[in-house]
């Protein structure tokens, strides 16, 4: 019989004694190598009494019977008698494969299990309460922001297939293709945020006060202030809200707000949902004040057809890709150097289409096509000569020439006619 001591707590109690296994011819060893007396003492931490030689080396090899019984014998990898590598080293307790564990009655001590690890919030818990007013800290930090720290809402399957399926335009929004509803919320959270860095990039607008659902912004030079906010009930579309500034409250008419609120939710804020067409008509604003009208009047014209015209109107906020190669596709196209303005129009009479790209010299009160010289069209040279002839008989009237060229343009302007084939010559 073999007695163990184990330490613990600083004492020393025997191991309970294990009774022999009786040996017959018909059954296996009990080890298959005489075990040692060097085996069975506390040397070097080595437990293992029924592995072979080689093992109790490579557990720890301290005593002096291990370490000459297990010269030349090495554990394989794949061993279930080999140490885990997760195990502790210098561990005294043997690996849960050993068959020492597996002996009734054996004095198995708990060991925690390799891979526990403590839990973060055991961390925090131990860290005082320095760490504990830190994440309090955090914690409100995030809950003033909009939608921060906010409990989350049960969603029903179906509630969510409505809200990712494509439909119709609810009331109050613009007309547009069916889309989802949750689509168009994000598009008009995306709009308004590029809106509001288009803000702070124009040096002649101001942000005054911005939340998470609208921003409020001035103009100086129109003597506006506009509000964009998100519809208060279904949150799908952008709307506009302009009032007067107390200095120039006389120089717009009820008329003229009412167009430039339903040309932005009609003509700007809506799908495919461009910010580069935003920032087209963010720019419209810093055009001088004598031109402010006439673009307000090209607002009108595109919602609302000039008759009799023979061609319609579209106000291009973002370069199309058929237009002349001036400003790359899909750049803004309203574009403003010093004293002059770029914008772009589109006519269309049929399936006849002309995109125009005009510039309006504010300081000559002149309006030309804006072509490149390598790349002449014949229709804008057609364009260009009949604003020449419209500036002629209308330069001595002292108003902005903007509107009253395009509404000419719309009226009666033609395209030049194709030469007419040469006749054929008499018979002889």
């Amino acid at each position: 019989m073999v007695s163990l001591p184990f330490a613990l707590g600083g004492l020393r109690f025997p191991a309970p004694l294990t009774p022999p296994q009786p040996h017959t011819p018909h059954s296996a060893p009990v080890t298959p190598h005489p075990a040692s007396p060097a085996q069975h003492q506390m040397g070097g931490g080595s437990f293992n009494l029924t592995s072979p030689p080689g093992a109790s080396s490579a557990a720890g090899g301290g005593g002096a019977g291990g370490a000459g019984a297990g010269a030349g014998v090495s554990a394989s990898p794949a061993s279930p008698l080999a140490p885990s590598p997760l195990a502790p080293a210098a561990s005294p307790h043997p690996p849960p494969t050993s068959p020492f564990t597996a002996w009734p009655a054996s004095p198995s001590l708990p060991r925690p299990s390799p891979g526990h690890h403590p839990s973060p919030r055991h961390h925090v818990d131990h860290k005082g309460p320095q760490a504990s007013a830190a994440t309090a800290a955090r914690g409100a930090a995030l809950a003033g922001r909009a939608g921060g720290c906010s409990p989350g809402t049960p969603l029903a399957v179906s509630k969510l297939e409505a809200m990712c399926s494509p439909a119709e335009p609810p009331p109050g929004a613009p007309p547009g293709p069916p889309l989802a509803p949750l689509q168009r919320f994000l598009a008009c959270v995306y709009m308004k945020r590029a809106l509001q860095r288009f803000v702070h990039q124009e040096d002649y607008l101001t942000m005054v006060s911005t939340d998470a659902t609208s921003l409020t912004f001035r103009c100086d030079t129109a003597g506006l202030a506009a509000r964009v906010a998100l519809h208060p009930q279904h949150m799908q579309s952008l709307h506009l809200q302009l009032t007067p500034l107390a200095d120039v409250k006389d120089n717009w008419s009820a008329d003229d707000l009412q167009v430039m609120e339903k040309f932005f939710e009609q003509r700007v804020a809506i799908a495919p949902y461009r910010a580069t067409a935003l920032q087209g008509w963010a720019r419209a604003w810093g055009a001088p004040a004598a031109a402010l009208p006439s673009l307000v009047a090209l607002m009108r014209a595109d919602l609302a057809p000039v008759a009799p015209a023979l061609w319609t109107l579209h106000w291009v906020l973002r370069i199309p890709p058929a237009g002349p190669l001036i400003v790359p596709a899909g750049q803004p196209a309203v574009l403003l150097a010093k004293h002059k303005i770029l914008f772009f129009i589109c006519l269309t009479r049929g399936e006849t289409q002309l995109v125009l790209p005009l510039v309006y010299d504010v300081q000559s009160n002149a309006m030309q096509i804006a072509e490149r010289r390598d790349a002449q069209q014949p229709h804008l040279n057609a364009v260009n000569l009949h604003l020449k002839r419209f500036a002629e008989f209308n330069q001595g009237h002292g108003e902005c020439i903007l509107w009253p060229a395009v509404r000419d343009l719309l009226i009666n302007f033609t395209l030049p006619q194709e030469a007419p084939q040469a006749a054929a010559p008499p018979p002889p």
